[in-house]
């Protein structure tokens, strides 16, 4: 069998939305065309273009996807490179075992400087090695997490974790959280049109993806399908820390928790405003509080106020998901590429990057709105 392999446009939405009805099932957000234009047309407002690529087979379905988010990596340096995330990149089972996603995945390459992708199988590390990704050592997203109720017993029993591996995690919670100290007097929360009107952080001596105003409206602000609380720090009409939260029920409990799915700005600015999140998240009777990256620029801000640290397999222990809760494998592995800049890509380590749940598509709508 022959296939076609091009650059999506707007045309293909509706075999796009057939596509991923049969790949991922009839719940799948990705059959809503309002999500697929927000996901994969931020960057085609002029055009008919998406940010994906498409294997059509004989017959004239799609056979195989590869989608991506345009972004901007910031290096220590200051420089600016092109960076795309690789997201839902799927091949019918009808369609494996022909190369359709290296292919596709070529087609994709040359348009960018640096290639990434978060979340992958230990087999799918064994293709991107092969495709000459920098993995990290394979190691994976880690997660600081304070348990603020006995709840979490309940919502771990539902997704058969032994309770020996929570108690530590909530001991520790039910004793620190009756010290936490907030000092409101910076901290503020900010709709679109506050956010306007201040500043954003430097960048700071870290890799990670830009947040500038363009990206921060449409990843939070402008997001048709989850709803964002930030919060942050003004000083000299400037925002020199802030954090993107959102509160989410663990269902089928009555249960919730609070996510902080991003941090930026600096460490001592940003003490006040995770320390109010987590106040609030105790008024609100959350379950948990919690915060994911790859990286270690904030380690010690969200040690300091007293979060445990949950790392490779160990992250598995409170769900990752929420809708339902399941005990989902910690497949948090980190992946750049880069043809042009491969010397700095090989630079990079733990260290000196920071990528967030924010990135790629590691928080977003699963299914279709109820």
């Amino acid at each position: 069998m022959s296939y076609q392999i091009r650059a999506a446009t707007r045309r293909d939405i509706p075999a796009l939305k057939a596509f991923f009805l049969e790949a991922y099932g009839g719940s799948t957000i990705f059959q809503d065309e309002k999500f697929l234009l927000w996901y994969f047309g931020r960057e085609s407002h002029r055009d008919e273009a998406l940010s994906c690529a498409v294997a059509y087979a004989e017959g004239g379905a799609i056979a195989a996807h590869y989608g991506y988010l345009p972004q901007q990596l910031l290096l220590t340096d200051g420089s600016v490179l092109t960076l795309a995330w690789g997201v839902s990149a799927y091949t019918l089972p009808q369609h494996r075992g022909k190369g359709l996603g290296e292919k596709l995945l070529k087609h994709v390459l040359p348009g960018t400087d640096v290639f990434g992708v978060i979340g992958f199988t230990p087999e799918t590390a064994s293709f991107y090695e092969a495709m000459g990704f920098e993995l990290f050592n394979k190691k994976r997203f880690k997660r600081f997490v304070f348990s603020l109720s006995k709840d979490i017993l309940e919502i771990t029993d539902r997704i058969a974790i032994a309770r020996e591996k929570i108690a530590p995690l909530l001991a520790n919670g039910l004793q620190r959280k009756a010290s936490i100290e907030t000092k409101t007097e910076s901290v503020r929360y900010f709709d679109r049109s506050d956010f306007m009107k201040f500043a954003l952080p430097a960048a700071g001596r870290i890799a990670r993806i830009g947040r500038d105003r363009q990206y921060l409206q449409w990843r939070f602000f402008e997001n048709p399908f989850l709803n964002y609380e930030m919060l942050g720090v003004i000083e000299d009409q400037r925002i020199k820390a802030y954090i993107v939260q959102r509160r989410e029920q663990l269902r089928p409990t009555p249960y919730f928790a609070t996510r902080v799915v991003d941090v930026n700005g600096d460490v001592e600015a940003l003490k006040p405003a995770v320390a109010y999140s987590l106040r609030q998240s105790m008024n609100r009777n959350d379950a948990f509080l919690e915060f994911g990256a790859f990286g270690n620029a904030y380690d010690l801000l969200f040690e300091g106020l007293g979060f445990d640290l949950l790392q490779e397999d160990d992250a598995e222990i409170l769900p990752q998901v929420s809708d339902p809760i399941e005990a989902r494998p910690n497949h948090e592995y980190l992946g750049l590429f880069s043809a042009t800049r491969k010397d700095v890509i090989l630079s990079l380590s733990k260290d000196s990057v920071l990528f967030t749940r924010a990135d790629s598509d590691r928080d977003r709508a699963a299914r279709v709105p109820a």
